[in-house]
């Protein structure tokens, strides 16, 4: 018997009219949202390295992927019918695999730990491609993932084990990836109070500007690529878009972003916002500039979007389309010049996790829309993205550093109480 037949598919609903990718269900399901190597692996960089000063991020790195497996593993194997250890274990494998994370071997895995072995894993691969040999393991999330997974197949409690990374392909001399599970007496990173999926407002009609892409035929060609990790094939990698793309759910970012942020406000005050703000926005520039700068260089692109465009207007208004394919919520565009524009997003994924997980908003939480939609902007008006150069950190550099780069400001804000999220993009000087 083919044992991978035997596996329950993974209960995923595509919701276009809300912009969201179900995993689960309404009650206690996840919605997950589409990212590539390049801003996951910059967003961890951010958070463990560069303001590693004021911030101790790896135990919440580690801490909010074992509450996203741990919660999330634990419905579906209720869903699913999925009571012995072994369907467990093989399920978790696949899943792991079907978010585009890499390959994973569970079969050395007992309720007292022991030794995960990875052929090929996201967050290493994407380190490597981005920046080069790292000077530790890299596999945060992975570590968090394995111990809430541990806690979810075995009906442990939480934070029973301990994870570690011994060997990681990331780091010089390193051939493989291996974690490993201890016991522990006490959880050794945070216990987050996990939540399921959380609720969204109606959507609304929204006018766009006039443009030449079918929306609506662009989602129905993204749907049909390869959007999703088979242990089977690329050893659950997934190459789509030039990148290499992952789908975490969002409440994940929403977590290890704001816990991260404050933390830092608990130290500083308001500077500590000051600070980490900027950070995580040029993670979401950085976004951007590989992600969307991948997408308009890709074969699939070619192929189906761009003998739509017409005008360079249309090449944002494409983007769009498939943004509203990758879980972020409903993206529109009301206005849209060279100089300036702006993108009403309804229930955008940064508001609706931060409203989940603390409530309202002090202050605008959209911190990856900021500079996802500045940078969208910049590439398109200043980068000359429909010649397709080669996105090379000079090219980055030039870009940003330009007089007339362009900047963001929220406008309004569904994390701080408004029904909408809105951006206005506009030239500097």
């Amino acid at each position: 018997m083919n044992m991978q037949s035997t596996i329950p598919a993974i209960p995923l609903v595509v919701d276009l009219d809300h912009g969201r990718m179900v995993v689960g269900g309404a009650d206690q399901g996840k919605a997950h949202i589409l990212h590539c190597n390049y801003y996951n692996t910059y967003l961890q960089r951010t958070l463990w390295k560069d303001a590693s000063s004021f911030i101790d991020a790896p135990p919440i790195i580690i801490g909010a992927a074992a509450e996203q497996s741990r919660t999330q593993l634990r419905a579906l194997f209720g869903q699913l019918g999925l009571d012995s250890i072994d369907k467990r274990l093989r399920f978790a494998e696949q899943f792991y695999a079907w978010q585009g994370f890499g390959h994973i071997d569970l079969s050395g895995l007992t309720a007292q730990g022991g030794t995960v072995d990875s052929r090929v894993q996201h967050y290493a691969e994407g380190w490597v491609a981005q920046f080069g040999k790292a000077d530790a393991p890299v596999g945060l999330m992975t570590q968090g993932w394995l111990a809430g997974l541990a806690d979810a197949v075995f009906d442990l409690a939480d934070g029973s084990l301990k994870p570690s990374q011994p060997l990681c392909s990331a780091v010089a001399g390193g051939k493989a990836n291996i974690f490993k599970l201890h016991p522990s007496e006490g959880a050794t990173y945070p216990i987050f109070n996990a939540k399921g999926i959380g609720s969204i407002l109606p959507t609304r009609a929204i006018p766009s500007v006039a443009n030449n892409v079918d929306a609506d035929g662009v989602a129905r060609a993204v749907l049909t690529l390869p959007l999703f990790g088979n242990p089977d094939v690329n050893d659950g990698l997934v190459n789509t878009f030039d990148v290499l793309i992952s789908w975490h759910p969002h409440s994940y970012y929403d977590r290890i972003s704001n816990e991260c942020l404050n933390q830092a406000i608990d130290q500083y005050g308001e500077e500590g916002r000051n600070v980490m703000g900027p950070l995580l926005e040029e993670a979401g520039h950085r976004c951007a500039f590989r992600t969307f700068g991948g997408i308009f260089r890709s074969a699939e692109w070619a192929a189906v979007v761009e003998p739509m465009c017409k005008t360079r207007e249309d090449w944002v208004h494409g983007m769009l389309a498939i943004i509203n394919c990758a879980g972020w919520g409903k993206a529109s565009c009301t206005s849209l010049t060279s100089d300036e524009a702006t993108f009403v997003v309804q229930n955008d994924y940064e508001s609706v996790g931060y409203m989940h997980l603390y409530g309202h908003a002090k202050a605008p939480p959209n911190y990856l829309l900021r500079g996802g939609f500045r940078g969208l902007i910049n590439l398109v008006y200043n980068g000359d993205i429909a010649s397709k150069p080669s996105l090379t950190e000079a090219l980055y550099e030039k870009l940003h550093r330009r007089s007339d780069a362009f900047d963001v400001e929220v406008l309004t804000c569904l994390g701080t109480g408004d029904g909408l999220t809105t951006f206005r993009v506009f030239r500097k000087g």
